[in-house]
């Protein structure tokens, strides 16, 4: 969700609004700190909708289980984001690849089971035992994914620019 979500608000702007803001901001890095900030407070009221349901839904939550909630969620919205963001129009130009390349690395990132950064944590949080390992494996590894693709997106539009 969290990957679509940046990808509409990035696209959001028209290029040539792009350009006025970059202008206003004087630098590349303010305009994609605010994607990522406005794309992370969509993430965090859509994951205060999610738990607060479940609570309502289970009739309250054990403390380890909102705690092992929440970090999931925010390390799915973190690679969301990191996903999202080369897979903006701000990287690729055209809608159609931005689904295909999208649809690829979230294929990866979910399914692939040596990639450490979402798919452990739905298998763990499945089965019995301790979950913290791989929820804080998860959560490293989707803010390291969101840090590199901030980065590696800001030097590729810097470049064009």
């Amino acid at each position: 969700m969290a990957c679509w979500l940046t990808v509409a608000l990035v696209d959001a702007e028209d290029p040539v609004q792009r350009l006025f803001t970059l202008v206003h901001a004087r630098r590349l890095s303010t305009v994609r700190t605010g994607f990522v900030a406005a794309a992370a407070l969509c993430c965090v009221v859509l994951t205060a909708v999610s738990l607060a349901w479940a609570a309502l839904v289970h009739h309250g939550l054990p403390a380890a289980v909102l705690n092992d909630g929440v970090v999931a969620h925010a390390a799915c919205a973190a690679a969301g984001i990191g996903l999202g963001l080369p897979c903006s129009r701000l990287v690729l130009p055209r809608i159609g690849y931005t689904v295909l390349a999208a649809l690829v690395l979230l294929g990866v990132v979910l399914l692939v089971r040596w990639v450490p950064v979402v798919n452990p944590m739905p298998r763990s949080l499945t089965g019995a035992g301790s979950h913290t390992s791989a929820v804080a494996l998860g959560l490293l590894g989707g803010v390291l994914l969101l840090v590199v693709s901030a980065a590696v997106t800001g030097r590729i539009v810097h470049r064009r620019a």
